[in-house]
Formats: C-alpha cells, structure tokens, sequence
C-alpha cells in the first residue's frame, strides 16, 4: 500500500508434481487480534513424531495445517499473511496497527494475488477472516468488493451492541495508556517509547480458545463435578502445539489502535458478494445469537450460506471436527 513490506504465506507444489495451479481459486487467510498466521493456519508441530495410537480423527501425526488441509482439496490455492507487527511482518513507523490499515493493506495483497494469476478469465481471490479477521474481511467486502469473489466470516466476534469510543484527539496508545496508569489528579502526557510499553504474551491466552468450552459449555454438571473436569481435563495435542508455536512467532503483544474504525461493520452493506458465516457450536466467542444476527442482516441479492460446526469451539480449524470445517469451506469455494 505505502511501500511497507508483508509477509505472505503459500504452498507451492513439489517440482515433480503435474498439478496445475491456475485451476486453483486462491483463497486469502486472515488471521485474529493476537497471533499471527503461521501458528494460526500452518501448525504443523513436530513432524518426527511417530505416536498415532492417540491421533484425533482427520490428523496426520502432528500435522493441523489449515492451508495443507485446503490444498489438498485440489481446488483452492491458499495464502495467507500477516497484519502489521505480527509474525513476519515488521511494524510501521507507528508501532501499532490499525483495522482500516489492515484493510488497505488485504486489497493491495489481493491484487497481488490476482494478478499472479496466468488466467485473465479467473475470477478475483476468495477472502476468510477469523475472529477479529473476520471483521477486517467484512470491512473489505464492503469498501472493495470489486476484489473479492467470495466471503467467508469465520467465528466472527460481530457484536452490533458494541461500539468502540473515538479516541481523544492527537493522543496515541502510547500517550492513552501512560495516561490511564498516572494517579488521580495527575494529566501528565508525556509520551514515552512504545517497548517501555510492550507486554509479552501468555501461554494461557494462547490455550484459551480451546479450553474455554470446557469451563463455560460443559453440560450436565454441577459446579463441583464441573470443577473435577477442569482438574482433570488435558488439552488437546493441538491446543499445546498452537501456544508453543504462537509465543514463538508473536512473544510480544501488538497494539490494536483506533478501533472505533471497526464500528462500520454493517452486514447490510455487503450487497455483491456471495457470503459464508461459519462457525462452531460451542465458541464462547462467537455466541449463537450473533452468529444468527449477522447472518440474517447480510444483504439480500447474494447467496448466503450458514454452517454450524458441532461440538467445536473458536479454533474449529484446530479441533477433532476440523475436516468437516474443510469439507464446508471447500464446497463453499468450489460452488461457481
């Protein structure tokens, strides 16, 4: 967009392989607020491991790439990259990233892989947001659905009761939070450099898109029973390779600043682009009602599909039912 590098992630075939990649829809990964998109769609854990006595149905050993996964279907060619800050991508000259900059910087890589394209009949890329992503997709389905053939809103956190305040006039997040650290009565403003700021992040954050079903959705347990479950309950191999993985790529925290640009999700406003709302059934994240909510307000004069993963949570790519997952994202993009 402005001449800022990004990390863009694919897979390209074996040089002995006859498969022929133009017959490919590319289809555009873009990965939530806190970690990046190596950990998020290409976790492929420790390879040398030979233990399949335990390996989760649709597993191979330790392998939970989502981009493998949709290759193999045979026709989506997956990318995937990385916002400002996070993973391979270095932060700008501001130090935090923004969702409209996010946004801008999605068109300039579809173009991109658009124009990788040898076939000039072939159809704009595909485009999947998850989590937070899935609201940087949404805002691009609205502004430049020229860009786009297909949308899918995966465990989007939409939420139309939330709306993020403007933040004060010339003040950054640097400035914000030495301002909501100093003692009542004090207006010191003085900025300061952003690593004097900078938190790391936490393994526990990272596990808890997988645990959380087990302390909020367990059903038919009473709060003892309940508190014996969460005593005992190992997290999936997935779970533990994904937190290992993702403090590597993203040991620090990265700033989200001017949030208040997400308030324009509208799903109203997406009114060219056929749309897929995915998501599973127990994601404390993604709640039932809002999934149905932004479903149901998507503009009519588009095809839209709804899927519901059972017994998954927020990471339905990284669970037991992740083939299911692949199976509907793929017939989603393969239906012309």
């Amino acid at each position: 967009m402005d001449g800022h590098p990004l990390a863009v992630y694919t897979i390209q075939q074996k040089e002995d392989a006859q498969d022929d990649n133009s017959n490919r829809t590319p289809l555009l990964l873009l990965h939530g607020r806190t970690w990046s998109s190596v950990p998020v769609y290409h976790l492929v854990g420790d390879e040398s491991s030979t233990d399949t006595e335990h390996q989760e149905e649709g597993e191979e050993g330790n392998n939970f790439s989502l981009m493998e996964a949709l290759y193999n279907t045979g026709h989506i060619q997956p990318y995937a990259m990385d916002f400002r800050g996070f993973g391979g991508t270095p932060k700008d000259e501001e130090g935090y990233v923004e969702p409209l900059k996010c946004v801008k910087d999605v068109v300039s890589v579809l173009k991109w892989i658009h124009s990788k394209n040898e076939s000039e009949s072939c159809r704009p890329p595909a485009l999947l947001g998850w989590s937070h992503g899935a609201l940087i997709a949404q805002i691009v389905a609205q502004r430049h659905p020229e860009h786009l053939s297909k949308l899918i809103l995966y465990s989007s956190i939409y939420n139309p009761n939330i709306k993020y305040s403007i933040p004060p006039p010339f003040e950054t997040p640097m400035m914000q939070q030495q301002r909501l650290s100093q003692p009542p009565g004090r207006t010191d403003h003085d900025d300061f450099p952003l690593h004097e700021m900078a938190a790391p992040n936490e393994y526990d954050l990272a596990m808890a898109d997988f645990t959380n079903y087990f302390d909020t959705f367990k059903p038919n347990t009473s709060s003892s029973s309940s508190a014996a479950v969460h005593r005992n309950y190992q997290p999936p191999k997935s779970a533990e390779l994904f937190a290992n993985a993702a403090l590597i790529s993203d040991p620090i925290k990265v700033q989200w600043w001017n949030l208040h640009q997400l308030n324009e999700c509208h799903p109203s406003q997406i009114t060219s682009t056929p749309t897929m709302v995915v998501v599973g059934d127990n994601d404390p994240y993604a709640p039932m009602v809002l999934q149905a909510e932004l479903f149901t307000n998507l503009s009519r004069g588009v095809d839209r599909t709804w899927s519901i993963i059972a017994n998954a949570d927020h990471a339905v790519h990284l669970s037991e039912e992740r083939g299911r997952f692949v199976q509907s994202v793929g017939s989603f993009v393969q239906n012309k």
